[in-house]
């Protein structure tokens, strides 16, 4: 079981997952204005290290799908963020 919650204001980002079986949480806290979901797309991924899930999603293949859809909105900086983002989750 996970309790999740997401919030912002404008220029702040926050993320919360709680995992109360396992006494375990994710919390992910990003100041910067932000093109698509992405501290939803950082807290899902630790959160499948932290299980060590067998299988987990693609993460940033899932985000660069998302950013097509929404019009190739995609700038240079977040191309980098998602290059090195890929290179830290195992």
């Amino acid at each position: 079981m996970v309790y999740y919650h997401q919030g912002s204001v404008p220029g702040y980002y926050s993320a919360l997952l709680l995992f109360p079986e396992t006494e375990s949480a994710v919390v992910d806290l990003i100041n910067s204005i932000l093109l698509n979901d992405a501290v939803d797309w950082i807290s899902r991924p630790y959160a499948s290290a932290l299980f060590q899930f067998p299988e987990p999603a693609e993460y940033v293949a899932l985000a660069k799908e998302k950013l097509a859809k929404e019009g190739g909105k995609e700038s240079k900086a977040s191309e980098l963020n998602l290059t090195r983002f890929d290179k830290t989750i195992p």
